[in-house]
């Protein structure tokens, strides 16, 4: 669920990804994906019933805190870098801007 989704609350009303994410975190909710339309995949928040697991509810709840997080940094500016790597190839916020790039550490 970290890519682009439609998400629907229990009576099938569309709701946005973050109020989604957070539903799954605070309430005992699991995600049913859905068939998808025109490749946009589709999830419902299905109610867990209280005879269900604990193990699933945590396993859910710890993947949605996640899915929230780096979906909150999504709009977070980059912290500012510049550095040199091996090569001698100089990187910073100016001129990666625009580009992909993996950082390893």
């Amino acid at each position: 669920m970290s890519s682009s989704f439609i998400g629907l609350n229990e009576k099938c009303s569309k709701i946005d990804k973050k109020q989604f994410l957070e539903e799954l975190t605070t309430k005992n909710f699991i995600p049913l994906k859905l068939k998808s339309i025109d490749g946009i995949e589709q999830y419902k928040l299905y109610r867990l019933q209280s005879s269900a697991s604990k193990g699933i509810r945590t396993t859910i709840k710890n993947e949605s805190l996640t899915n929230l997080k780096h979906f909150k940094m999504e709009s977070m500016k980059f912290p500012e870098f510049d550095f040199t790597d091996l090569n001698g190839n100089h990187y910073n916020n100016e001129n990666t801007i625009g580009k992909t790039i993996i950082f390893k550490t």
